[in-house]
């Protein structure tokens, strides 16, 4: 047998999540690179146009561009190289499913509630912009500046997640999620306070933005550690989906709801810190699959 015979082995499953954290640090700053482009277009809008022509046909801009980047996603789909062995790959998508009903459900469920908690705040941080204006009485253009320094603050965090995600992934994510619980009450009473200046509110946000981000690059890794690598994309990729459709997809209207009826401005703090804990819950419940542990003690073996 030649070597154009010679088939190629997939990276080991070890191998690849060893890396994840990192890969999910890519994947969620650039996401957020995308967050400040978008930041920069409101500020640019909010600075060219009036307040008529913004509300008009102004807003359609931001989408208008964001058609454009469709060709890239294309491009970067269609080059991805395939990691799973055919002997691991399923007949049709009811195979799929099945399996992760069958086998897997309660990790999904799990996977959900820790999306729960990363969405919720998500939503949230991204509705600052709205808050800043409906609630804090703040200009158009401070509120976006808000969002843009937040998007900042959460690279940032990202990065400090990715160095501590080797003193223990879990024991990180826990950790930096009752962080986030515990300072995002008192915070949102500064941000409300009337003696608040603009300087403090700004700094706050960032201080939010930053701790929220510590866990959510490792976050993904964690989760895709649950699932054996026949199901791992699937079983990531519709936890997510759920997480995002039922909580995330929901939160700025019920915010903006519970504020307009209860008429407290503690509303998002109060949010976050239910969707939160539910995010500890999932990661307390979480374990790695036996396929993932078995990887791990390969690893330790060979290296010893």
């Amino acid at each position: 047998m030649n070597d154009a015979e010679v088939p190629r082995r997939p990276p080991a499953v070890a191998d690849i999540l060893n890396d994840t954290a990192a890969l999910g640090f890519t994947m969620i700053s650039e996401a957020k690179v995308g967050a400040l482009l978008a930041v920069l277009i409101g500020l640019i809008l909010a600075a060219t146009l009036t307040r008529d022509a913004l509300y008009a046909w102004g807003w359609r801009i931001p989408f208008l561009l964001g058609v454009l980047i469709a060709p890239v996603a294309f491009y970067i789909r269609r080059q991805l190289p395939e990691t799973i062995t055919e002997t691991q790959t399923h007949r049709s998508t009811a195979g799929v499913l099945g399996e992760l009903w069958r086998g897997h459900s309660r990790a999904v469920i799990l996977g959900v509630l820790i999306i729960c908690g990363g969405t919720v705040s998500t939503y949230v941080l991204n509705y600052m912009t709205t808050y800043a204006i409906t609630t804090l009485n703040l200009s158009a253009t401070v509120a976006n500046m808000m969002g843009l320094t937040n998007a900042v603050a959460q690279i940032a965090g990202l990065a400090v997640g990715v160095w501590l995600d080797r003193l223990g992934r879990k024991r990180m994510l826990i950790l930096s999620r009752v962080a986030f619980v515990l300072i995002v009450y008192p915070v949102y009473l500064i941000l409300t306070s009337p003696d608040a200046s603009l300087a403090v509110i700004v700094i706050c946000n960032l201080f939010l933005g930053f701790v929220y981000a510590i866990g959510i690059g490792a976050a993904y890794a964690f989760m895709a550690e649950a699932f054996p690598q026949s199901v791992r994309s699937s079983g990531l990729a519709i936890l997510y989906a759920l997480g995002v459709m039922i909580f995330g997809g929901t939160t700025q209207f019920v915010v903006a709801w519970l504020i307009d009826v209860t008429g407290n401005s503690m509303v998002p703090a109060w949010y976050q810190i239910v969707a939160t804990s539910a995010s500890i819950v999932g990661v307390t419940l979480m374990t790695p699959h036996a396929e993932v542990l078995r990887e791990r003690a390969i690893r330790a073996e060979v290296r010893a």
